[in-house]
């Protein structure tokens, strides 16, 4: 008898308990669910460079184009070559929306390589998504002309503007482009990237071994440019070893662009004791270079 009891008891508690956790996932069940994160926000564009033109009303629109109209005009029929760089620069340096598209319509269809090259330093002297659009497009970066190629890269990297790297990395794994382009692309992303890119700095280091001298040299003084930690130590090495002189000429010149006081040594050596006078001469500028910093 006392052990039915015992067996009631213990089956009393045991559906009790059920009963218990039965009812606690039910309540758990009955909680309101987690509200969804709040959607993040993208960061705010400060940089008015970056920012879309705003869209002019009809008679600011008219304005606007007339001006340009003006300039272009006044820029072509000079013809003396000094004023017509002047011209040029002094657009850059105002640096309006109306001497932006001045520039670029300037450059469509110009033929005259040197007043490309100043435009298109002109442009980078303003910046901005739209310069960036037309220096890495068809009619600059990407155009048939190699010699213009050279100019709109060269000018990227005045323009310091990171959003460049993809657009220069691009061209260098195309399908064999000039020597002269590969060396303007690398020097641009050296300058574009500074110490921020990865990407850059690895495909500048890739090309630091390039069987041509021309490409390996300015990939050395790119990877100057990067500021990667490793610079300094890997150009000294190169500046030691490298049987090429300008490839040597190249790491001295990128040591100095590091802007680090430990390429002091190795440049002090090179300056002294190269057989080459180019490497030697290259090391003393990069040694006044890192002096003028201090």
């Amino acid at each position: 008898m006392g052990t039915r009891i015992v067996a009631v008891r213990l089956a009393l508690i045991a559906a009790c308990v059920a009963c218990g956790t039965a009812a606690g996932v039910a309540a758990a069940d009955d909680k309101p669910p987690a509200p969804a994160a709040p959607p993040r926000t993208p960061p705010k564009i400060t940089d008015p460079k970056l920012l879309p033109d705003p869209v002019l009303s009809a008679e600011a629109q008219k304005k606007h184009d007339e001006e340009v109209k003006a300039l272009v005009k006044q820029l072509r029929s000079e013809k003396n070559k000094e004023m017509v760089e002047l011209q040029i620069g002094n657009l850059g340096k105002q640096g309006t929306r109306a001497t932006r598209d001045a520039l670029i319509e300037y450059c469509q269809g110009n033929k005259n390589q040197e007043y490309l090259d100043h435009a298109f330093k002109a442009l980078a002297v303003i910046g901005g998504t739209t310069v960036l659009e037309y220096l890495t497009g068809k009619e600059a970066l990407r155009c048939d002309d190699f010699m213009t190629n050279v100019s709109a890269a060269t000018a990227l990297g005045e323009s310091k503007d990171a959003r460049a790297i993809p657009h220069l990395i691009e061209i260098l794994d195309g399908k064999s482009p000039k020597i002269e382009v590969q060396g303007a692309c690398l020097i641009a992303l050296g300058k574009c990237g500074g110490t921020k890119s990865k990407e850059a700095a690895d495909a500048i280091l890739a090309r630091c071994t390039a069987k041509q001298d021309t490409v390996r040299a300015n990939a050395l003084e790119a990877y100057g440019y990067t500021g990667a930690k490793d610079a300094v130590p890997f150009l000294a090495e190169h500046l030691a070893t490298e049987k090429n002189t300008r490839c040597r000429g190249a790491a001295a010149t990128g040591l100095g662009w590091t802007k680090s006081k430990d390429a002091i040594p190795f440049l002090q050596t090179a300056a002294n004791g190269d057989d080459s006078q180019t490497v030697r001469e290259c090391a003393m500028n990069a040694l006044k270079a890192l002096s003028a910093l201090r």
